[in-house]
């Protein structure tokens, strides 16, 4: 009944800002006939729209607090004075304020990825993945930084607190790239009709769903006992916390896992993507075990080394020379190339058909 109401109102619309053209009829005076073509025309309207708010590093700070004076004046905004006891209930914390916040106002649903990795030019300093660790059990000179899933409060453009999901989605960060990806629904939208007569698909912020989000923050912990001095002050070193933000238009995510706030913890390699790509496969590659690496994609026609270990953001493209071959139906990564690489992750995009999809391959020993 709605979309009858709906074309109706373009009807009468079109009719209203294009009125008819009568041409008169010509007399005929003897046997024969006329000819002539009447072009069609068409009234099509693009439904697919992304408008994705993508995180700033404004929205997200960290301090490590190893002996515990940051949390305790947190907790007690005005304390000046404090004694080692008052702030020992602190100590060794990773306090995050504030948080990534991701918003979905697109017409159709969105993955989004969130590239998380650790750096630091300290010279004493380990990082722990771990996602169990506490201030009592962590030791050395290691350092614990976890991102956790959940809700970001916002006043304006700016977010002012964050509260973790409920499904407790947390992942450890180290100095390899850690890949987040989160599950965003469609807004809700609305057909319009422009000044000019024509016809738009735009965002409606009255209807039910005006936005979809989610958000990340960090927490963590940091060895009570180690010196860390090197960190300290003005002029000490620091320890960063890369982010990459991606996003695509998703077709099918009915393979996929997600806790109560969308972030995926299975099935990432079963979307498919608006783009005709899917998630990534994963797979690891054994140097002992040895011979070609079955990526179990079809024949490919372009593949594409997109990262490796200590660099991401590459466009090297292989070959059939040297990296791949196609047999049997398969794309194979040749064993005289696979074999030699270094230890760690690749990343390739490797394109089979009309299908481009990505493959993360760990090579061990």
């Amino acid at each position: 009944m709605k979309l009858k109401k709906f074309l109706a109102t373009v009807m009468a619309v079109a009719l209203a800002v294009s009125p008819m053209t009568v041409s008169a009829n010509s007399e005929v005076t003897a046997p024969g006939s006329t000819e002539f073509d009447v072009d069609g025309d068409t009234t099509y309207v693009d439904t697919t729209k992304y408008k994705v708010t993508l995180p700033t590093s404004q929205g997200l700070k960290f301090t490590m607090d190893p002996s515990g004076i940051f949390g305790y004046v947190q907790a007690n905004q005005g304390a000046t004075n404090f004694t080692e006891d008052d702030i020992a209930s602190y100590a060794g914390k990773i306090v995050g304020v504030g948080a990534h916040n991701i918003v979905n106002k697109s017409s159709v649903p969105v993955a989004v990825t969130c590239d998380y990795k650790l750096s630091t030019t300290a010279s004493d300093v380990s990082f722990s993945t771990a996602t169990n660790l506490t201030p009592d059990t962590i030791s050395g000179n290691q350092i614990n930084l976890v991102v956790v899933g959940g809700k970001a409060t916002v006043s304006g453009n700016n977010v002012t607190g964050f509260t973790e999901g409920a499904d407790g989605f947390k992942k450890g960060i180290g100095t390899d790239s850690t890949e987040i990806m989160v599950l965003l629904d469609k807004a809700s939208y609305q057909y319009t009709v422009l000044d000019d007569g024509t016809f738009d698909y735009v965002h409606n912020p009255g209807g039910s769903t005006p936005e979809t989000s989610a958000a990340l923050s960090v927490k963590g912990c940091i060895s009570k006992d180690h010196d860390w001095s090197e960190l300290a002050g003005s002029n000490g070193k620091k320890v960063k916390l890369s982010c990459v933000f991606s996003f695509k238009g998703v077709k099918d995510s009915s393979g996929a896992t997600a806790d109560d706030c969308g972030f995926v913890t299975a099935g990432a390699d079963t979307i498919e993507f608006l783009d005709g790509s899917a998630g990534a496969l994963t797979g690891t590659y054994s140097k002992r075990t040895g011979g070609a690496y079955d990526t179990t994609l079809g024949e490919a026609t372009k593949v594409v080394m997109t990262a490796k270990p200590g660099s991401t953001g590459l466009t090297t493209i292989l070959n059939t020379d040297r990296h791949y071959t196609n047999k049997d139906g398969k794309c194979l990564l040749k064993t005289a190339w696979v074999s030699t690489l270094p230890n760690g992750e690749y990343t390739f995009e490797i394109t089979s058909g009309a299908v481009t999809k990505i493959v993360k391959l760990t090579v061990t020993d």
